[in-house]
């Protein structure tokens, strides 16, 4: 086989590889919101999809002949979005019999396999937000939002959407703060991970939003201690 032809068959392989690395998630999705009949079913079809989708795109790029480095990147990428979308915007996450999402809703039990009505939800947990957020899911967005803008500071320095989204991070600090303490719940509602994962971030920002926080917090507290002043 001449050079020639044997680039143009390792070309056609890393294409198909990418082509069924696409189609292979496509179909899956579709199959996991449509046609499975139990959530369940439609958790498994999800991940199929999700893993067969990771797996040809590295060969794919294999095949192409991108360095190691590149590969596992694309494969990092892959299993982030699929874990991100599967925790940001659905339910395909379940870890110990539990599943795991951003919106209480999302998190309740399966409905039964056999079609009947499903038993009464739960109620909401304590710590979540207003019911329809909860506590690991807010707290993971906030940590997001902090390594992005503060990536944009390091990167681009203090450019207006820098300043922008600082500004707002530490509107959003005093008010979460604020709202911790008035309810009685304790520093970032016990979410300590993305807590440090947000301050360590932030040290790119100067630390303002974890002031906010600490100081919205500290006055709520301050303010509830008190209560109210003598009537007049």
């Amino acid at each position: 086989m001449t050079p020639v032809a044997a680039a143009h068959r390792l070309h056609l392989s890393s294409s198909s590889a990418l082509l069924l690395g696409a189609a292979a998630g496509a179909l899956f999705v579709v199959a996991s919101q449509l046609l499975c009949k139990s959530r369940g079913g439609a958790r498994f079809c999800y991940w199929i999809g999700a893993t067969a989708t990771t797996v040809l795109l590295a060969v794919g790029l294999k095949l192409a002949g991108r360095p190691l480095r590149v590969v596992l990147i694309a494969m990092a990428i892959c299993v982030c979005l699929s874990v991100g979308f599967a925790y940001f915007g659905g339910w395909q996450l379940k870890i110990g019999g539990q599943t795991r999402s951003v919106f209480v809703k999302n998190t309740y039990p399966d409905p039964p396999d056999d079609g009947s009505d499903p038993p009464p939800p739960p109620p909401p947990p304590a710590n979540s937000y207003n019911g329809v957020v909860t506590a690991d899911g807010f707290w993971w967005i906030a940590a997001i939002l902090t390594i992005v803008i503060a990536a944009d500071v390091y990167l681009f320095g203090w450019i207006w959407q820098s300043v922008l989204g600082a500004l707002t991070l530490t509107v959003m600090g005093a008010l979460a703060g604020i709202d911790d303490a008035s309810r009685g719940h304790p520093v970032a509602r016990g979410q300590t991970i993305q807590a440090i994962i947000a301050v360590i971030a932030s040290v790119l920002l100067w630390l303002l939003p974890v002031v906010a926080y600490a100081a919205g917090y500290q006055y709520r507290r301050r303010s509830s201690a008190e209560g109210p002043g003598p009537s007049a």
